[in-house]
This record gives C-alpha cells, sequence and structure tokens, in this order.
C-alpha cells in the first residue's frame, strides 16, 4: 500500500478478490474525469476485470480508473520484479512494474466505489481533511 493513499474501502474485500482469481491484483479507483485521470497511473480491463493496459500519467487517458498504488502480488509475481527493474531501471515507479507484469502475466483490477484520496500534493491533502472532518 501506498503511503499516500487514504481510502475507505476494506483491505478484505480485496485480499477476496486476490483468492477468486488466484493471481495479483490492484485496486482502481474511477476518477470519472478524463482530466483528473492523467495525473494517475490508468488503467483499462477487459469484461473479466483483467488489466489490458496501463498508461502512466498520459495525456489523454483511454479510461478513468485510477491504479491507487494498493496492491497484492502473487508469490511468482514478485520474482518478476527484478526482472522488470533490470530491463527497465524504475525501481522506485510501481506504474512500470504494473505496466510490465500486465504485459507478461494475468493481473486483475479490483475497482471500489468507497472514497480514496492520492494524498500526495498539498490540494488532495486538504481536500482529504476537510472530508474526513465533516463525516
Amino acid at each position: 500500500i501506498g503511503g499516500d493513499n487514504l481510502f475507505e474501502f476494506s483491505l478484505l474485500h480485496l485480499h477476496g478478490f486476490f483468492l477468486k482469481k488466484k493471481r495479483s491484483v490492484v485496486a482502481l479507483y474511477d476518477v470519472k474525469d478524463r482530466k483528473l485521470a492523467s495525473q494517475y497511473g490508468i488503467v483499462s480491463l477487459d469484461s473479466s476485470h483483467r488489466i489490458i493496459d496501463f498508461q502512466e500519467k498520459p495525456a489523454k487517458p483511454k479510461s478513468t480508473l485510477a491504479s491507487t498504488a494498493c496492491y497484492i502480488f502473487s508469490k511468482d509475481d514478485i520474482t518478476e520484479l527484478g526482472k522488470c527493474i533490470r530491463e527497465h531501471r524504475k525501481p522506485d515507479n510501481l506504474g512500470d512494474f504494473i505496466k510490465y507484469l500486465s504485459s507478461h502475466r494475468e493481473v486483475y483490477g479490483f475497482a471500489f466505489t468507497e472514497r480514496w484520496f492520492d494524498i500526495g500534493s498539498h490540494e488532495q491533502l486538504r481536500e482529504a481533511d476537510e472530508w474526513w472532518s465533516a463525516r
């Protein structure tokens, strides 16, 4: 789980989806706005929720499903991390790993509807603080 995430969904639901699929899973949030989507890693899914495309902060996003930096990786897929780093040389960008992994193996997206904030910016942190304070 990325440290700049603040969310309401239950990790038990994400874990249940992982157990059902028996493959690595990524938690996704529909930001519902293509302009906003351009600030995130964006995925496209097929009808079985398999990730078929990953774009890192695209100028023209193909979808509005944002990768939230909440993952559960299978043991087999973790072994691919070293290979990805050797081939792409960006060890600090998990988005690159998701793109790499989803192009080599089955990776699934778990879209949740509960509130999510990426509090990596002052604006989002303020928005999250206001939202949580009003609850």
